[in-house]
């Protein structure tokens, strides 16, 4: 799959999954940005190994996605230069393992706000941005089997925050069903990089994030242009 005249956006890109899908995705052709809160360091050397590597333009900016009008801003800056962007995969969200007795507001609405606010931020201005093009991708990065009825009393507000994530996918697959945009979202379980690795895995074995992005990479084929508002669990059955 060569991806030509086209730019990815990936949020939270300078390490783990986010890092793992920015370089397989310029290995396919595209020029990339990836945006970064803290990670300065691994994205400065990430976009430098892919311009080296792959032959593609490759920029590191710094964005708070939960902030909307640095987002604005942040779209309005390529579009003055003319660097247009079709494929947006929000990645970015911070994980929290606590239990809901000990947890506090303030805990609570910053997970919130950073998975789930930040996906609608990125992803309603991506689209006034691309309104003009005639294809597009977006695909949102969850956790395995987000939306279900089921009690998650140590991940609480994050399995809040992805399972709306999901039905965000489902609202925005439906509006733009006859766009030529997909909107899916991919959900890991327990990675070889998760915080509370030590689970008990239904295949004995924790995912790799090159799995992830591998699903994420085959949802930008041609070949996936008729799933949308799809969630795909890259997970080996945990959370069933």
């Amino acid at each position: 799959m060569k991806i030509k005249n086209r730019w990815s956006l990936i949020t939270g890109g300078a390490i783990g999954i986010g890092a793992q899908i920015a370089t397989d995705i310029a290995k396919n052709g595209s020029n990339i940005v990836i945006t970064y809160r803290k990670s300065k360091k691994e994205a400065l050397e990430l976009v430098t190994k892919l311009k080296k590597d792959f032959n593609v333009e490759a920029l590191a900016i710094k964005l708070d996605s939960t902030d909307e009008i640095s987002v604005v801003d942040f779209f309005n800056h390529f579009a003055k230069k003319d660097i247009f962007f079709t494929i947006l995969i929000n990645n970015a969200g911070d994980y929290l393992y606590k239990n809901i007795l000990d947890l506090n507001y303030k805990e609570w609405s910053y997970i919130i706000k950073n998975n789930l606010d930040s996906t609608f931020i990125m992803s309603s201005i991506f689209l006034k941005y691309i309104k003009h093009i005639d294809w597009g991708r977006i695909i949102n990065i969850g956790y395995t089997n987000s939306g279900a009825k089921k009690a998650t009393p140590n991940i609480t507000p994050y399995y809040i925050a992805k399972s709306g994530v999901f039905y965000l996918t489902l609202s925005l697959a439906k509006e733009l069903n006859d766009k030529n945009i997909t909107v899916n979202m991919v959900s890991p379980g327990v990675m070889e990089n998760s915080v509370n690795i030590n689970k008990k895995l239904p295949i004995y074995r924790h995912g790799k994030i090159k799995e992830v992005s591998s699903m994420v990479l085959y949802l930008l084929k041609k070949d996936a242009d008729y799933i949308t508002g799809t969630q795909i669990d890259v997970a080996g059955g945990f959370g069933i």
